[in-house]
């Protein structure tokens, strides 16, 4: 095993994106998907957290419309949507909606954390050093 150093590991391009179709936007057409980096991830399920109060269905919403703004890119990575446009991806098909926030939790593993902490008690982490 090759052991890499940090300038390898902070030069390594491992943020995947895939193509995605969405004909519902247009015959033959698509977006890309894109991994979120951890700082992103954290802050979505923070945000996610926050609205733990809201009704499920207005927190569902909510998450779709943070998925679609995080992970919706152009072929070369660049955001599509800020999150200003939440409101204009309201307007949009429901369905694909779904598709696409079920392939952005996919692609970034979502879901496996979750249940995992679900499944387990809380307990106090500690340090031995």
């Amino acid at each position: 095993m090759k052991t890499l150093s940090k300038a390898a590991i902070q030069a390594a391009q491992d943020i995947k994106r895939e193509p995605f179709p969405t004909p519902e936007w247009g015959e033959d057409s698509g977006v890309y998907l894109t991994e979120l980096s951890g700082n992103t991830r954290a802050g979505l399920l923070a945000a996610h957290e926050a609205n733990k109060d809201k009704d499920p269905a207005a927190r569902n919403m909510a998450l779709e419309d943070a998925l679609i703004v995080a992970c919706v890119t152009d072929e070369k990575g660049k955001a599509l949507f800020e999150p200003s446009d939440a409101e204009m991806l309201r307007t949009k098909n429901s369905k694909v909606r779904e598709r696409i926030a079920a392939a952005a939790m996919k692609l970034n593993g979502m879901g496996k954390v979750e249940e995992a902490a679900r499944r387990c008690p809380k307990q106090a982490i500690t340090i031995e050093g």
